[in-house]
């Protein structure tokens, strides 16, 4: 039998085990006292522990999560999602539209009045650097999941329990091995310790089954845990090929947005400018009607009204009502009109509607989605205007 480890327990070297072997193995037959062969310097508290350590293993945890995705990551170049314990004391809002958030509550009442998936924003102070990133986005629910943890009581110079119950991870980078006896005492002794052990945790340590990480982790498809020390699980992920939620839809190549309303009556004209042209954001502007088919890239009985004491500009604001309605198929039929195709996958990613498109700053359009200037002002003389270009 050879000892690997320098401690006062020995083992067969022939039965060390990683996490996930030693948790298919033995889940069933805890309380086990184990022998840290291999140890891990990890990125958390549930996957660092030392070589030599000895650990009183006596139940397996469960605990429930939420896998989400951050939003808005159009130009990254991979994604990041995030874990959520289901049972905390963390609030988020709900979007129950584009532009309307409810009031906060925690994640199991969302749970318990929505069905994923479902749009959600971190309503709770912001106060490390996971949640302070978190807070920028919204996240996007998309199911829940479950975590196993090994909860047990480290032995300090292997005779005295260390009081707060220890979760570990189920982490392959952790390789462990089952205690049979001491090195230089009897197995009567060995046997002996190990039912102080067993008599001291049931009297002095809390012991519950659905412990788990309590932080709210960030991770990405290149990362090889969720943040908590346990392993991606292999079908977590979404896939664009299977998964509802990414799945692409191809469109109606002989759909043309349809055209705007007729303003109808409008408020009477400021007087003209000298030069008989009207401007609507530094932008002039013809003040004649104009009678044209969107498919030829115009405007059918679209007349600009400027308003410069209300502010209040007619067309401008039975345009923008229009393409508010619009959905996140109309947009993608609109792009291919408007000769911006590349950017149909990240519209349809971002489930971008009419509403959500009103909502796109030039900033954002040119930064995260890397619009040319010129690609931004065809766009928005469509969202303000109606207009098409001339094909």
């Amino acid at each position: 039998m050879e000892q690997l480890c320098d401690c006062d327990y020995e083992y067969d070297s022939e039965d060390q085990y990683t996490m996930p072997e030693f948790h298919q193995k033995y889940k069933d037959k805890l309380p086990l006292l184990v022998v840290v062969s291999g140890g891990f310097n990890g990125k958390t508290t549930y996957d660092e522990v030392s070589t030599n350590q000895v650990i009183w293993f006596h139940r397996v945890c469960k605990q429930t999560r939420v896998l989400g995705r951050l939003s808005n990551q159009a130009v990254r170049d991979y994604e990041e999602f995030v874990s959520i314990p289901v049972h905390s004391s963390h609030m988020f809002t709900v979007f129950t539209s584009s532009r309307h958030e409810s009031d906060p509550e925690t994640l199991e009442d969302i749970l318990t009045r929505h069905k994923l998936p479902v749009l959600v924003r971190l309503a709770s102070e912001a106060n490390d650097y996971t949640l302070r990133t978190v807070k920028r986005y919204t996240i996007l629910l998309i199911k829940t999941y479950t975590e196993t943890f090994l909860q047990g009581n480290c032995l300090q110079d292997g005779r005295y329990i260390i009081a707060p119950p220890l979760l570990l991870a189920i982490s392959p980078d952790i390789s462990v091995a089952i205690a049979t006896g001491y090195v230089k005492k009897p197995k009567d002794a060995f046997n002996r310790k190990l039912r102080q052990i067993s008599e001291f945790v049931k009297r002095n340590v809390e012991l519950k089954e659905k412990e788990g990480c309590k932080e709210i982790t960030l991770f990405d498809k290149q990362d090889s845990t969720t943040g908590t020390g346990n392993s991606i699980p292999p079908d977590l992920l979404p896939s664009y090929d299977e998964d509802f939620i990414y799945q692409d839809i191809v469109p109606d190549s002989n759909w043309i947005p349809p055209i705007p309303p007729n303003p109808g009556t409008r408020p009477s004209l400021p007087a003209r400018p000298q030069d008989g042209v009207l401007y609507q954001e530094d932008i002039p502007v013809e003040s004649e009607n104009h009678s044209r088919d969107l498919s030829t890239g115009s405007v059918n009985n679209l007349t600009v009204y400027d308003d410069d004491e209300s502010g209040y500009n007619s067309s401008a604001g039975s345009i923008k009502s229009y393409v508010s309605d619009m959905s996140v198929e109309d947009i993608q039929s609109l792009l291919e009109a408007l000769n911006l195709t590349k950017y149909k996958k990240d519209f349809r990613k971002h489930l971008i509607d009419g509403a959500m498109l009103e909502g796109l700053e030039e900033t954002i359009l040119r930064e995260d989605f890397k619009f040319k200037h010129v690609e931004v002002i065809r766009l928005k003389k469509f969202i303000r205007e109606g207009y098409m270009p001339k094909q």
